[in-house]
């Protein structure tokens, strides 16, 4: 649950913020997202208070990233440890407009 939150977060935050009408116009802003982004920071909200904090990776599996593509998908990939193992998920979606 905590990972869709988290998703959601980013994906509103990315919407809100590439949708100023006086972009220069010869810029695609679905262009700059493009690519492997690791998580660095999480927030939660309480009482209106965002609170932002270090987001934390497993040291002894992959770090969480989130690939955008150009074709306005993304693959969600995050690691969990458990019983002494890392366990990779994955998750994929299209991103709204």
């Amino acid at each position: 649950m905590k990972k869709i939150s988290l998703l959601f977060t980013f994906v509103c935050v990315l919407l809100l913020t590439s949708c100023n009408n006086d972009d220069n116009e010869s810029t695609n802003n679905s262009q700059l997202i493009i690519g492997t982004w690791e998580f660095f920071q999480e927030s939660e909200t309480t009482d209106g208070s965002e609170q932002l904090e270090d987001y934390q990776h497993y040291s002894s599996c992959g770090r969480d990233n989130i690939e955008f593509f150009a074709d306005g998908t993304f693959e969600d990939e995050y690691f969990e440890f458990s019983s002494s193992q890392c366990h990779n998920f994955n998750e994929t979606g299209t991103l709204g407009h």
